[in-house]
């Protein structure tokens, strides 16, 4: 009976143990950690990027105190918007390890940022469940900056004017809108004048408005941009587009030149230059028939002088052969050829018909 007993006894020591050992094989499963990282195309570990930058995340699961690398799959949990893995995330699940990493698809940064928290679904005996920390990225706007350019920058009252924008460093895909304010002091706080606002439209800029400026003075352009989800603000500098406009200058003598310009119009001795022809058929600019008013009769004969000025040497002289030829058609004035004199002055009366006519 004794016997027996000791028997059990030994017996039932023998399955303890066996279960102790169990238990101890049981418990040999490790937790590893698991570690996220969010990447750029460039495969840049990233804190941040600009909005609208394609990112993906990697995962590695390890354990110091495990001898096999962990193998299984992971579940990538994107918060999208929000950097705190905080409200509803869009799952890709089951993305299985190999050497104990994975990768998640590719996304596009939104405003607001992202962030992404990973599942590890743990290896049978070998690893447990577990999961990486929140890994947040930020999301920076485009800072683009913005330039007008005149279509002219000095010119005379009453001359059309327009702006041209250079808007760089935005987004292809940039909205928003420019606004074009014209200033009258050089701190762009005195507006006189709204020259439009133009829409911005994936990035194409438009002109501003063209006016016609009616005074003289100085004129400062300006322009905002006001940018859009994805990018900032900008307005150009005050300085940067300075329009000045000058009185009209006039020519009333039709000869390319300014009349306020006197020593244009004297030689070296500050004498009137010559006509040089430019009033050809007229005295001081007007028609034949003054001649008629100055000298009354027209058979009055103008002085062969006063002919070449203002009706040229040319036609002077045709005027002069005229009454060689024709000098039988007018019997007021007879021609001799011996008296010079007498030549001069029937040329004088020939002219003067001539003129009158």
């Amino acid at each position: 009976m004794a016997l027996r007993i000791v028997g059990l006894s030994a017996l039932v020591g023998v399955l303890f143990l066996g279960f102790i050992a169990l238990a101890s094989f049981a418990s040999a499963a490790v937790a590893p950690t698991v570690t996220v990282t969010v990447h750029d195309e460039d495969e840049n570990d990233v804190s941040s990027a600009l909005v609208g930058s394609p990112l993906h995340a990697h995962v590695e699961v390890a354990s110091s105190s495990a001898t096999t690398t962990p193998l299984g799959t992971v579940d990538f949990h994107l918060f999208s918007g929000n950097e705190t893995c905080s409200g509803t995330s869009t799952v890709e699940a089951n993305v299985p390890l190999e050497d104990g990493f994975a990768g998640s698809s590719t996304t596009t940064l939104p405003i607001g940022g992202l962030s992404y928290r990973v599942h590890y679904d743990g290896q049978e005996d070998i690893y447990t469940e577990a999961d990486s920390e929140c890994v947040a990225v930020s999301a920076d706007m485009f800072t683009p900056s913005l330039a007008l350019s005149l279509s002219d920058d000095n010119v005379e009252v009453g001359s059309f004017v327009h702006a041209t924008p250079s808007l760089i460093g935005e987004s292809s895909n940039a909205s928003g809108t420019i606004e074009y304010r014209v200033y009258e002091n050089d701190t762009c706080t005195n507006l006189v004048l709204d020259a439009g606002d133009k829409e911005v439209a994936d990035g194409s800029t438009p002109n501003s408005d063209a006016f016609p400026f009616n005074a003289t003075g100085t004129f400062h352009w300006q322009g905002h941009y006001t940018g859009d989800t994805n990018n900032a603000a900008a307005t150009s500098s005050c300085a940067g587009a300075v329009l000045t406009v000058v009185a009209t200058t006039t020519d009333d003598d039709d000869d390319g030149k300014d009349d306020d310009k006197d020593d244009d119009d004297k030689d070296d001795n500050d004498k009137p230059k010559k006509d040089k022809g430019k009033h050809k058929g007229f005295l001081n600019g007007l028609p034949f028939g003054i001649f008629k008013k100055v000298f009354g009769d027209e058979d009055f004969p103008i002085p062969p002088g006063i002919v070449k000025r203002f009706l040229g040497e040319d036609y002077f002289s045709r005027i002069f052969d005229w009454h060689e030829k024709d000098d039988d058609k007018d019997e007021r004035y007879e021609e001799d050829d011996d008296d010079d004199d007498e030549k001069e002055w029937s040329g004088r009366k020939a002219r003067g018909a001539r003129i009158s006519r």
